[in-house]
């Protein structure tokens, strides 16, 4: 699966990716989510749409694509 992240840059699932700080994370670490809280892996976290969403659920990517798991 590829999404886009906070950066707008294509990136596919298990690669790191930047956050919503700017911050290069690694997949499987912690990260900077669309409400500036630090997200555990595995935690729920809001996505660009606003909404809340659980790790493994679809979401929407930083370009505002829905993506489906």
């Amino acid at each position: 699966k590829t999404y886009v992240d906070a950066s707008g840059a294509f990136r596919h699932f298990g690669d790191d990716f930047i956050d919503c700080k700017g911050n290069w994370c690694k997949w499987g670490s912690g990260f900077y989510d669309y409400d500036g809280n630090y997200i555990r892996w595995g935690e729920t976290y809001k996505d660009s749409s606003g909404s809340y969403r659980k790790f493994g659920d679809d979401f929407v990517d930083g370009e505002g694509n829905w993506v489906r798991l």
